[in-house]
């Protein structure tokens, strides 16, 4: 005849062939499931009244914990979906993902700069990709801070997911080329920029695939910056999108400076004037007007000089 020893034996012998307890969230998922399934009576069956022995209350302890371990395994097994009373966690793509999460996942692939492109402008030249579109500078980049994307004072060379930036000022008279980079640092060590080959000479990396800024050609991508100085002028290039520095560095690598070849602003010339001097005071003649000595009538001058033909639109 068994025993109560014998029978919790026999259970604690079962039970040390598998684990030795459930997990917390398979015993909570347990309970959830206990208190929330309604137990229907059959009416047709009445409830037994006869209390139960302490046998049987160990067997059905046994077989709880037995469900318990069950259900611990199912949810613990690897690639198991199933959960009890809880909903487990799946993986599943954010709409909300950012192109930068793909582009860091896929590095661009290698372009093939086969074209070449001359800055009328800017004074160099640099090679890009025959497919791209360009977009010639249309301004002169007279102020440190100005030439953002789409002013007309950059160069751009761009297709849909990637684009070039250039663009190139002179230096102010007496200014060196630390003084113009301390002027672009805008506040910010160059001590801390990393040092880069431009088209043979030595630049720096001014932002190193950061976020891009608004505007970008691709929202989401990264942008990288740099700045030279050759010749007297300030030479800033830009690369902004799904592209990586390797990429931004070959482009900088077939860069060609000249800048004497580079867009001279003429200079702001006010109308040439001569005044009379008569008692200490002077008189200007009427705007446009040159007064002569033995002519009767004054000479008519444009206001135009043949250095701001190009401003006056005439050729």
């Amino acid at each position: 005849m068994t025993d109560d020893r014998s029978l919790e034996r026999a259970a604690r012998s079962w039970l040390e062939d598998g684990p030795a307890e459930a997990p917390d969230r398979a015993v909570e998922a347990a309970l959830l499931q206990i208190q929330t399934t309604t137990q229907e009576r059959d009416w047709h069956v009445p409830w037994r009244k006869r209390p139960m022995t302490q046998n049987a209350r160990l067997l059905a302890g046994v077989a709880a914990i037995a469900i318990l371990l069950v259900a611990g395994s199912l949810l613990l097994r690897p690639g198991s979906n199933t959960g009890v009373g809880v909903s487990s966690p799946t993986t599943t793509a954010s709409p909300s993902a950012t192109p930068m999460a793909s582009a860091a996942a896929s590095p661009p692939a290698a372009l093939s700069l086969s074209a070449t492109f001359t800055s009328a402008r800017h004074g160099y030249s640099v090679h890009y990709p025959s497919s791209w579109t360009v977009k010639d500078a249309t301004k002169p980049w007279s102020a440190i801070g100005q030439n953002n994307w789409g002013s007309g004072i950059n160069d751009e060379l761009s297709s849909s997911r990637a684009r070039f930036s250039g663009a190139s000022q002179p230096l102010a008279k007496g200014q060196t080329a630390d003084q113009w980079m301390t002027a672009y640092a805008n506040g910010v060590a160059t001590s801390s920029w990393a040092t880069v080959t431009i088209g043979g000479q030595a630049g720096k990396i001014t932002y190193d695939g950061g976020p891009a800024a608004g505007g970008t050609v691709a929202p989401g991508g990264v942008m990288f910056d740099a700045v030279a100085v050759v010749g007297g002028r300030a030479y800033n290039f830009n690369m902004d999108g799904i592209v990586d520095r390797k990429t931004f560095e070959a482009f900088l690598a077939t860069v060609v400076f000249d800048p004497g070849s580079a867009f001279v602003v003429p200079p702001t010339t006010q109308p040439l004037s001569r005044t009379r001097r008569t008692g200490g005071s002077s008189r200007r003649p009427p705007r446009g007007r040159l007064a002569v000595p033995g002519r009767r009538r004054p000479i008519q001058w444009s206001t135009c000089s043949p250095i701001r033909r190009i401003q006056c639109g005439r050729s």
